[in-house]
């Protein structure tokens, strides 16, 4: 299929990312938000919150990881400002691991693949890999270190 310069947007990731939210919703109506919440809270919740986003934003989209990371959240009444910043950094950074972790690289592929360019889903992930885990860690050692100050 040759490039067009004329599509201005991707239509069928429409019914991907709503699923996404429907599927948020759904864990979060039937307590799964909350369950996590518990288990992301033992230990060091800012690696945990980081590394379970960042994953996170890899199955479901970081946007839609953001609203369940949220969902999660909200279920204290004290949040640590570090369990935020920590959620925040895992849905960005998320995103360079694997096309699915943001929509910009989903819609990208897709543009390279209508190009004619061969990115495998294999090869983008080595690079992501390579990209995402070294700084993924030095964001979130950079907010433990802050967070001690």
């Amino acid at each position: 299929m040759p490039f067009n310069k004329n599509q201005r947007a991707p239509w069928e990731l429409i019914p991907f990312v709503l699923s996404m939210f429907v599927i948020v919703l759904a864990l979060d109506e039937n307590g799964i938000c909350s369950a996590l919440s518990q288990i992301l809270s033992n230990g060091e919740s800012v690696i945990n919150y980081g590394i379970s986003t960042f994953l996170i934003s890899n199955i479901i989209n970081n946007i839609p990881a953001s609203v369940f990371m949220n969902s999660i959240l909200s279920s204290f009444e004290n949040v640590l400002e570090a369990e935020v910043f920590a959620a925040i950094i895992g849905t960005n950074i998320g995103a360079f691991l694997t096309p699915v972790g943001a929509l910009a690289g989903i819609m990208w592929s897709g543009t390279l693949a209508r190009a004619g360019i061969k990115l495998s889903f294999l090869r983008f992930v080595l690079i992501g890999i390579i990209i995402s885990i070294p700084t993924l860690f030095a964001a979130l050692g950079g907010l433990y270190i802050s967070m001690l100050f």
